[in-house]
């Protein structure tokens, strides 16, 4: 029995580049970058041209309408609700980075040329003393962190 190259190519690739969209739609999840989704998008554009099997000069038009509108899709459905949902899930209650990290903690007051800071980690944090007499030495908790400027209690 002999196989049909066209027909092979006609139901087999297409269905390979609607499981490569969606791959690459969850690989961007774990990865957050932007170029697996727009490759997505780009293969499910293709796909459609693909399936529609029209003539050349209409599958330009119908590749940069469906581009146009899985672009669409992808940023307002996926990006902007999808997606910040299934990160959330993830993450879970992971612990906060960074900065803010720093909140509640205590630390030691130091006066250096003139200026407070606060020795939290081994790391100096600039402190905002809005009408606050320190001392150099004084053990203060960080009550909040804007802009890298810490306010103590």
């Amino acid at each position: 029995m002999k196989i049909n190259e066209e027909c092979l190519v006609d139901w087999f690739i297409p269905e390979w580049l609607v499981a490569l969209s969606l791959t690459l739609f969850v690989l961007d999840i774990f990865l957050m970058t932007e170029f697996l989704s727009w490759g997505g998008v780009l293969s499910l554009s293709t796909w459609l041209v693909w399936k529609i099997d029209a003539p050349i000069k209409w599958s330009v038009l119908i590749f940069v309408v469906a581009f146009t509108g899985f672009s669409f899709l992808y940023v307002f459905l996926f990006r902007n609700t999808i997606g910040i949902a299934i990160r959330k899930i993830l993450q879970g209650k992971s612990p906060e980075e960074g900065l803010y990290s720093l909140v509640g903690k205590k630390g030691k007051v130091r006066k250096i040329e003139g200026n407070y800071f606060i020795s939290v980690e081994d790391e100096l944090w600039p402190i905002r003393n809005e009408g606050i007499d320190f001392m150099d030495g004084d053990i203060r908790s960080i009550i909040s962190i804007t802009d890298g400027v810490v306010s103590v209690e």
